[in-house]
């Protein structure tokens, strides 16, 4: 029996020794796989984004960082000036009244998904879709779209491949062959546009793009701006629309308004006609 008990003692010490010695044995096994990792050629590296790529994300990400911004409008259309308000709930609602002499003539408000039009003069009004947009300009906009160009910003749904970009000085001109709308790419038109950017003030010059295989195309001047809380607000902007003929619109904005608190009223009187 001392045989027995001896003889099996000596049987569970060989067994933890080689345990012992197995798992010794597995980790320098790992440490060598893992300097054979380290020294290993076929792993493949990603390539740093290029100083065009760069760039071209820095004017792609700008995006100011607000909840509310209102100002005062004076508008130049047809020969004619109007006068009005416009306010912005950022990535919400854009809400505008325009009108002449101090007297209101129309009010608009555009949200992500609809279009609240009102026309004091003649009593009627309209609600729905982008639809109108289309109607009225001859472009497919949405929401984005139409924000980034009051704000003096780049389309942040659409997508930045196939550029070229070209310098001179401080400017930069970003042409992009073809944009496509990322989140909706069968939705909207694909565009061919060109941006120019003041590396050095960090703002958008001119905004061009048209609708491939269109006539219709948009280009946008932004001569001045103002800055509120480090972030900058186009003060003008020079707006000509092509769409077989041309619409030359003037934007100025004053007495701008930064996080303050804004209300969007929009009421439709009974006696209103529905646009059709």
């Amino acid at each position: 029996m001392k045989r027995f008990f001896y003889g099996f003692k000596v049987f569970l010490l060989s067994l933890l020794l080689l345990m012992l010695l197995f798992f010794t044995s597995c980790k320098s096994a790992k440490e060598i796989v893992k300097e054979k990792d380290v020294l290993r050629t076929d792993v493949k590296i990603e390539a740093k984004p290029t100083a065009e790529e760069l760039l071209v994300e820095e004017v792609h990400s700008l995006s100011p960082n607000f909840s509310s911004y209102s100002a005062k409008l004076d508008i130049e259309y047809g020969g004619m000036s109007y006068s009005g308000t416009l306010r912005i709930g950022k990535d919400s609602v854009i809400w505008a009244s325009l009108g002449k002499f101090g007297i209101e003539a129309a009010r608009l408000m555009i949200t992500k998904d609809s279009i609240l039009f009102m026309n004091k003069l003649t009593h009627d009004y309209f609600v729905g879709d982008y639809n109108f947009i289309v109607k009225m300009l001859g472009f497919k906009l949405n929401y984005d779209i139409i924000q980034a160009i009051l704000l003096g910003k780049d389309f942040s749904e659409y997508g930045t491949n196939d550029f070229r970009v070209e310098k001179k000085n401080d400017l930069v001109t970003i042409n992009f062959l073809t944009r496509t709308n990322s989140l909706q790419p069968n939705s909207f038109p694909k565009l061919k546009q060109a941006l120019i950017y003041n590396s050095k003030t960090k703002r958008i010059e001119r905004n061009y793009f048209e609708m491939i295989n269109s006539i219709n195309k948009m280009d946008i001047n932004y001569p001045s701006y103002i800055t509120l809380n480090n972030i900058s607000f186009p003060q003008q902007m020079n707006i000509i629309i092509t769409r077989g003929d041309k619409i030359n619109i003037t934007i100025k904005t004053e007495k701008h308004k930064l996080n303050s608190s804004l209300e969007f009223p929009f009421s439709i009187p009974k006696n209103y006609d529905l646009i059709k």
